[in-house]
């Protein structure tokens, strides 16, 4: 086994001074000024060497610069391999975008710096198969075409899934009841975990157990009347819900309504609808169609026969 010199003689010591392994370690000793003003400003803050915010960024991005520079350089002359497959495309990509994209030094890597990574990445590897020489251009190879137009055809799709995600976190920031719908029907979207209990929900699932409240286990007379109560007003299910729930954050922007569907016996429709507060977003709401049914489980010389039970569907949630 190759001691730690043995493998900074073969691997990291510059063969002449212009050369990848210059740039890194350049780079490497940079980071370690930094790191042992960062230490003394912690162990010794009275004595310790004060940088200013802006030579500590300058430091932070010449180091990044170097870096960059440096793998990139050691990875066109030495790209890595699996297999057949040249990781050199993704890596140079990865390294044009921590160049290219300065808001990546605050650690925060930007949406677009994703999507752009695989075309970017599939414009490398092809780029070569289709210039020759200075202002020549040629056709790949017919044994090639397949591979890269696989390649770019791949590239594009990771980006568009990739753009995807970032589209769904952002509309989930805006709209965070969203999170609460149901996707096992989405080709796109995978449910991680449970949905989070947000205001929404909250509204809902309470007016569905406000509901089943005068539902289950109830005589088919008396759900008759409360559905009948319900639709004219005489109940204030909104009240009753809003009553129960003391945390919900803009109460007035929230409204309950329940409503019958048409030629049913007895379908209904749960809503909570929220109203934007600015031009640039729209009111949405969440929703639950449930079935009231007769529950079977009792036995008919049972005085409550036919009783009923509130059977409910998964959350939807739509724009208006």
């Amino acid at each position: 086994m190759a001691t730690p010199v043995e493998w900074f003689n073969k691997n990291l010591k510059p063969k002449k001074l212009f050369s990848w392994q210059t740039l890194i370690l350049v780079s490497l000793v940079l980071w370690l000024f930094l790191a042992i003003v960062y230490l003394s400003e912690l162990y010794y803050p009275t004595e310790a060497l004060q940088l200013e915010n802006e030579d500590r960024d300058a430091f932070i991005r010449s180091s990044l610069l170097l870096l960059s520079v440096g793998l990139a350089w050691w990875q066109i002359e030495n790209p890595i391999r699996i297999g057949n497959f040249s990781l050199r495309p993704w890596i140079l990509s990865a390294l044009a975008c921590l160049l290219f994209f300065p808001s990546l030094l605050t650690g925060e890597i930007p949406a677009f710096a994703w999507i752009i990574w695989p075309i970017l990445a599939a414009g490398i590897a092809i780029f070569p198969k289709v210039r020759r020489g200075k202002d020549k251009w040629q056709v790949p190879p017919l044994e090639e075409r397949s591979q890269l137009l696989m390649l770019g055809l791949s590239s594009l799709i990771l980006s568009s899934w990739l753009g995807f995600a970032f589209l769904v976190e952002h509309w989930t920031q805006d709209y965070p009841e969203l999170a609460s719908a149901d996707v096992s029907r989405s080709n796109f979207v995978v449910r991680v975990g449970n949905a989070p209990n947000t205001d929404g929900k909250e509204i809902l699932d309470q007016t569905v157990s406000q509901i089943a409240g005068e539902v289950n286990g109830q005589t088919w007379g008396s759900i008759e009347r409360f559905l009948f109560n319900l639709q004219l007003g005489r109940v204030n299910i909104q009240e009753q819900v809003m009553n129960q729930l003391q945390g919900i954050v803009d109460r007035d922007r929230w409204s309950v309504q329940v409503e019958i569907v048409p030629e049913t016996e007895y379908d209904v429709r749960i809503f909570a609808r929220k109203t934007a507060t600015s031009a640039g977003r729209s009111d949405y709401l969440l929703s639950k169609t449930c079935q009231i049914r007769p529950d079977t489980r009792m036995p008919m010389d049972s005085p409550a026969y036919p009783a009923g039970m509130l059977n409910c569907k998964s959350t939807q949630f739509t724009f208006e």
